[in-house]
């Protein structure tokens, strides 16, 4: 029997999806560079509400979904593989967030999602030992591959937002809203790829990444982002950055593809900082602004599907006989930079940790947590009758009898719902394990 339900519960999480959604599934999967990256599905449950229990989350072996409570304060590492780091609704994570490998280890398969990020601490000035320089960004991934950052809100980064760097490969970041509060020093910058010209040796061919459906916005001046050695496409984004520098900077040996993005009042949107980058631009929208809206060269077409807001249907006004060929785009940044359901850290899980000690209120029933797997025990007398559906109703196993003595075992997961149908003298339907 413990063979066919994981079969059926491995189908499950191979056909869950990752569309947008405020009510979301913990469950989802990246499309993008980042595709294949399914994080902590089908490994342990916890939830952390403070320092001490996250960071003993994150370092647990094996598998598993690390749901954040509250607001937590700290320097947090996810250098275990085969996690999922979610937000639940208002989590906040005061510090810093670093999704890191080393070298010789590549941490692998990590999803983080749905978590403002505010960092500790203030900086000035942008060289020496104290200043803006000297400090860490707010989330840094490093020596990572198939990572993915969804809906997270970043504010004041000191040294910046968000960084990717020290060869780390296959990212899919969305529905990120970037922005500054503070306005004193030059270094508001956002997000930086590849950290060094002189790092070929561990970025080369590497640094990949799609960014789609984000927000650049208030006193951001620079890095939105800044590219090295990437084979990156940036498509569905909004800059609304009236104080930047520039938007999106081509630098050395990087290869953008930059297509149906929204530039709203910014300077420079495409700065070709080395001649051998390519940054090709189409389907853009610029409006109000000023310097290089080109871009340069063609541009690597990414390895997977997608689908840009250009191709979204338009009908035409009383009087006009042809749309607006920006309609598209017109859409999507309203979309994108609406404040509540919009990009950022504003998620509701369709399913929440399910709690699995203590005892069934089936009676004879006994749910325990294990070495990363549920236990269903028949502690009782009588044959127990249960069964096995999904969040959305539909029913894998109709009818699985426990025997007095037996037990069931299922890997620990998100999504699936068991319930107690009843004993051979029939009691009625009840929910187990929530």
């Amino acid at each position: 029997m413990t063979r066919i339900v994981h079969s059926l519960l491995a189908a499950i999480l191979l056909c869950a999806g990752a569309s947008h959604a405020l009510v979301a599934d913990p469950l989802a999967r990246p499309g993008g560079w980042a595709t294949g990256t399914v994080g902590g599905a089908g490994g342990s449950s916890d939830t952390a509400s403070d320092s001490a229990s996250l960071a003993t989350a994150l370092a647990k072996p094996g598998a598993g979904m690390v749901f954040v409570k509250d607001t937590v304060t700290g320097v947090f590492y996810v250098s275990v593989g085969n996690k999922s780091l979610l937000g639940l609704p208002g989590a906040v994570l005061r510090g810093s967030l670093n999704v890191a490998g080393t070298s010789a280890a590549m941490v692998r398969n990590v999803i983080v999602r749905n978590l403002t990020i505010l960092p500790v601490g203030t900086c000035k000035g942008d060289f020496g030992v104290g200043t803006c320089e000297d400090k860490d960004g707010a989330v840094r991934v490093s020596y990572a591959r198939g990572v993915w950052l969804d809906h997270l809100t970043i504010t004041d980064g000191l040294y910046s937002n968000l960084d990717i760097v020290h060869g780390s490969d296959s990212l899919t970041l969305s529905w990120i809203r970037q922005s500054y509060t503070r306005t004193d020093t030059s270094h508001q910058f956002a997000n930086l790829i590849g950290a060094s010209d002189r790092n070929g040796a561990e970025d080369s061919l590497r640094l990949r990444f799609t960014w789609h459906h984000s927000l650049w916005g208030d006193n951001i001046r620079e890095r939105m982002p800044r590219v090295r050695f990437s084979n990156a496409h940036l498509y569905g984004n909004v800059f609304r950055a009236a104080k930047a520098n520039y938007c999106i900077r081509a630098a050395w040996r990087s290869d953008l593809l930059i297509e149906a993005n929204a530039f709203e009042g910014s300077s420079n949107p495409l700065d070709i900082y080395d001649t051998n980058a390519r940054a090709q631009s189409r389907f853009n929208l610029f409006s109000s602004v000023t310097g290089d809206t080109t871009g340069n060269g063609i541009a690597t077409p990414p390895p997977y599907a997608y689908a840009l807001d250009t191709m979204t249907a338009c009908t035409a006004p009383a009087g006009v006989s042809v749309c607006d060929p920006f309609f598209g785009l017109h859409a999507m940044a309203a979309t994108v930079g609406n404040a509540v359901t919009g990009a950022g850290a504003n998620l509701t899980w369709t399913v929440l940790p399910v709690g699995l000690s203590g005892t069934s209120r089936a009676a004879g029933l006994r749910t325990v947590r294990s070495q990363g797997r549920m236990l269903v025990v028949n502690e009782g007398m009588k044959r127990q009758i249960l069964s096995l559906t999904t969040v959305s109703g539909r029913t894998l196993l109709p009818e699985v009898v426990l025997e007095p003595g037996a037990r069931l075992s299922l890997p620990q997961t998100h999504g699936l719902s068991l319930l107690h149908q009843g004993s051979e003298e029939g009691e009625g339907t009840r929910l187990l394990g929530l």
